[in-house]
């Protein structure tokens, strides 16, 4: 299924008001996860003038702080750790981000300049029915423009704290010019990764084209063997790589908008960790991580993306979307935002009802939090 383009004249994704490649702002991408996930929720797209917003309206129990972490999407749930008591059933509309789906940013088709983001999408929602209360992720230091938009437009809102801050390198000019503007203690540690795998024998290979299927076949056997696929005690999610999931990859690679990458260490015939990469233009966007417990004292997430980075696929990659919320990775980036959730609730009888019981459990951030939350190094 195409999403409509309806008034939208810039071909591929667009910029938009914060600085990282929105992924679902690729129509090829949104095609994928919705042909993988479409019997988990009901599809909605808002669309407004050089707009298009995929989203999924999903019915759900929820806490009555309408606390919701990652399982946004039903598949999602099993691999969700911490439970919640859930008891109250609301229909939650949001962007299609998913746990599975590997995105937890959401994303959009849009013509405009990212300032006119709120304005234009705001009020097309408040005109979109099949929904109890709204969930946006959206960029801390953008809140306050968001929050009086949403006012304006006739929703009530909540801002809650997601524990979440994306990393994102742009004006990306190769690897050895990204570690001379980096730290000493950083150098260092990029160094010494390559280093131990060159000396334990193991070795960097990417896969892509005509190569992805042996790629993908390496990154599901090494995803089945990790420690993620068992998962660590002290972690609130599993980090899953599901044939369903396979086949959105694959879906993407073969739509000619974008291609996926995977990158391993590999010793023996053995894959010790790989890593998979969406690339699209100059853009290039992490998606799945594992490795296996033997390849720790390698260093190996450190060791796939310094062999990504120098690969000659990378020449044309300008801006790097880590699309992850891990501290190791702010070595490489020069951009680094704290995401916040957007709760918007409508403003009629059950609107406000539903908004005073989430506000009595969590009020929220206050007005005096929202100027933190974004830095560029």
């Amino acid at each position: 299924m195409t999403l409509s383009r309806d008034g939208c004249t810039t071909p591929g994704p667009p910029p938009l008001g914060w600085p990282f490649a929105a992924v679902h702002g690729l129509p090829a991408y949104s095609d994928a996860v919705r042909t993988a996930y479409e019997a988990q929720a009901r599809w909605i797209d808002v669309q407004a003038p050089g707009l298009v917003a995929p989203m999924v309206s999903v019915l759900r129990r929820r806490p009555p702080s309408l606390a919701c972490r990652f399982d946004f999407l039903p598949g999602d749930a099993r691999f969700v750790r911490e439970k919640e008591r859930r008891l109250i059933p609301l229909r939650q509309l949001s962007p299609p981000m998913s746990l599975i789906a590997g995105n937890l940013r959401g994303g959009y088709q849009f013509d405009g300049a990212p300032e006119a983001l709120p304005g234009v999408l705001l009020p097309a929602m408040a005109k979109t029915r099949g929904w109890d209360f709204i969930n946006l992720p959206i960029p801390k230091p953008d809140v306050e423009a968001w929050i009086s938009t949403a006012q304006a437009a006739g929703f009530d809102t909540l801002i809650r704290d997601s524990g979440r801050t994306f990393s994102a390198r742009h004006d990306f000019d190769g690897m050895e010019a990204l570690l001379k503007s980096s730290s000493r203690n950083h150098r260092r540690t990029v160094q010494r990764a390559l280093r131990a795998v060159e000396e334990s024998g193991a070795k960097n290979v990417l896969y892509a084209g005509e190569t992805l299927g042996e790629g993908l076949d390496r990154l599901k056997t090494c995803a089945d063997q990790s420690w993620k696929a068992e998962g660590e005690q002290d972690l609130p999610v599993l980090v899953p790589l599901t044939d369903t999931k396979l086949s959105m990859l694959r879906a993407l690679d073969r739509s000619g908008q974008a291609s996926v990458l995977i990158a391993t260490v590999e010793r023996d015939g053995t894959t010790l960790a790989a890593a998979s990469w969406l690339k699209w233009g100059e853009t290039l966007m992490g998606a799945d991580m594992y490795h296996l417990p033997d390849a720790r004292a390698l260093s190996p997430g450190h060791a796939m993306l310094g062999a990504s980075l120098t690969h000659p696929v990378s020449q044309s990659v300008r801006t790097i979307d880590f699309n992850a919320t891990s501290a190791w990775l702010r070595g490489y980036a020069n951009t680094v935002v704290e995401f916040v959730t957007l709760l918007l609730f409508p403003r009629g009888p059950i609107g406000r009802l539903t908004h005073a019981m989430a506000r009595s459990r969590d009020p929220g951030m206050s007005p005096d939090a929202f100027a933190a939350g974004a830095q560029s190094d």
